[in-house]
């Protein structure tokens, strides 16, 4: 197939099993579709921008959840042209949550096709397709997608907490451990990643008796 820009997504097309082209006309269609002028977009509140970050996740408290699901829901109800970044961040969010891969790579790439100022933002969009892309045992677009995220926004622990579990998978313990450490200093209270880097630190010591 033709593979034009982003080219992780036209991977994941092939992925899916489909052939197809994607040409100039189709990224329009594909990212960002009614991308033009005439609708204002949706300006999230810092309070939005602040559970936009959240999708995705998956240990996500329950007040967090419910707000995420109104947010989805009101992202749904705004015009392609009306979406703020953020929109498309929870709305792949909810896809990657649904197993929709190919649905949560397409709103993912559309966010970052509107080039969001927001770094968390930015951040979240390409966690979201580092997840993804780990779920679909693809660990080059996975690790590639993870530092994009890390490198957009060096404080998110979510992507270094991501990054350490898929070093841990492929027997790279001491990245791993670097990564759950990295997690813990930006967020001390990070359950996960300290109950993991625990775990790792358990095996390790097995291994090395």
């Amino acid at each position: 197939m033709d593979c034009v820009t982003p080219p992780d997504y036209c991977w994941s097309v092939c992925c899916f099993g489909r052939s197809r082209s994607i040409n100039s006309k189709g990224i329009s269609a594909n990212f960002g579709k009614g991308l033009g002028f005439g609708l204002k977009r949706h300006i999230p509140t810092l309070e939005e921008k602040q559970i936009a970050t959240q999708a995705g996740q998956k240990e996500v408290p329950p007040e967090i959840k419910q707000k995420l699901d109104q947010f989805a829901k009101d992202a749904k109800r705004r015009k392609d042209e009306e979406r703020a970044p953020e929109d498309y961040l929870v709305l792949a969010g909810e896809a990657l949550d649904e197993k929709k891969f190919e649905d949560g790579l397409r709103l993912a790439y559309t966010g970052l096709h509107l080039e969001p100022k927001d770094k968390r933002t930015r951040a979240g969009l390409y966690n979201i397709i580092a997840v993804i892309y780990d779920d679909l045992k693809s660990h080059f677009l996975a690790e590639k997608n993870y530092r994009k995220a890390i490198q957009s926004d060096d404080t998110f622990s979510v992507p270094h907490y991501n990054l350490g579990n898929l070093y841990k998978d492929q027997k790279k313990y001491e990245l791993a451990e670097a990564s759950f450490n990295k997690a813990l200093i930006l967020d001390p209270d990070y359950k996960e990643a300290q109950e993991n880097l625990d775990k790792l630190r358990k095996m390790r010591g097995g291994d090395k008796d």
